[in-house]
């Protein structure tokens, strides 16, 4: 009996033993201690916007729900915004709060979830690939075997980090605009007297003229434009010929005829002060 009770002393150390090893490896079976984690790009808005890593206007509605994710730094509620920026209607994630859900929820809808990711797409990791209850981010850029995503976090705060492909279960090609639209084109150039010549290049601003002519009007045959300049100094020129040294054009003054016409004289030079025209 001694012996027999000892031996299931023994029998019962034994499975305390390997029971205690199937729960270790129960808690550590997750694969997120297996995750690369690399150094993040940037930290908070502030931070990322400094250095040239934005949030697509996040910032300004962060603490809003969207398709009924939790307001606030939150994983789920910034890529749905970023979907929903895009110009995606995936509204039936409502309720489906948990990054965890995401894939087999977008899969059940017939969009596509594999491990080819585009920028636009939603990177997707389980509960066994992270950790937690999942997670979600937003493809910014596609380099080699790893992406950069720009994330937000529920309890942390958003950011921009690189993950490995091969980590991420898997992508979620949503579809939509994979850059927010772009910006309005700037409007025209001012050109006053529309002649399609740019006011800042144009001689000429409230004369139409062609470009040729540095917007200003052809003269007629037997004419010739005469142009006041002004130096540094304040000292008036006026010519119909060139941009002499040290001034800047001024404006046009008009038409001279430079062949004999009745009733006109030649002008050769005239000096008033220090103003003299040629």
């Amino acid at each position: 009996m001694v012996q027999r009770s000892g031996f299931f002393r023994f029998l019962a150390m034994v499975v305390s033993v390997l029971v205690s090893s199937a729960l270790l490896v129960a808690v550590s079976a997750p694969s997120a201690t297996a995750l690369t984690w690399y150094s993040k790009e940037c930290v908070g808005f502030g931070g990322c916007n400094a250095k040239g890593l934005g949030n697509a206007g996040y910032e300004g509605v962060y603490t809003r729900s969207h398709w009924g994710m939790y307001g606030g730094h939150n994983c789920t509620n910034y890529t749905a915004y970023r979907l929903i920026r895009n110009g995606v209607d995936a509204s039936y994630l409502n309720g489906q709060g948990m990054a965890y859900q995401w894939g087999s929820v977008a899969a059940s809808r017939g969009v596509a979830v594999d491990r080819s990711p585009r920028v636009g797409d939603i990177a997707w990791f389980s509960v066994g690939a992270i950790g937690g209850v999942g997670h979600v981010a937003y493809v910014e850029a596609v380099s080699g075997g790893r992406v950069l995503v720009s994330e937000d976090n529920y309890g942390g705060d958003f950011d921009w980090r690189y993950y490995n492909i091969g980590d991420v279960t898997g992508f979620i090609h949503f579809g939509g605009g994979a850059t927010p639209p772009p910006p309005p084109p700037p409007p025209p150039p001012a050109d006053r007297d529309g002649d399609g010549v740019p006011d800042s290049g144009d001689r000429c601003p409230d004369s139409a003229g062609p470009a040729s002519n540095q917007g200003c009007p052809v003269p007629s045959p037997g004419r010739v434009g005469l142009w006041r300049y002004v130096s540094g100094e304040g000292d008036h020129l006026s010519l119909t010929w060139g941009t002499p040294d040290s001034y800047r054009f001024e404006g046009p003054l008009g038409l001279l005829y430079s062949v004999p016409v009745a009733g006109t004289r030649a002008l050769f030079e005239c000096r008033v002060g220090w103003d003299h025209f040629t």
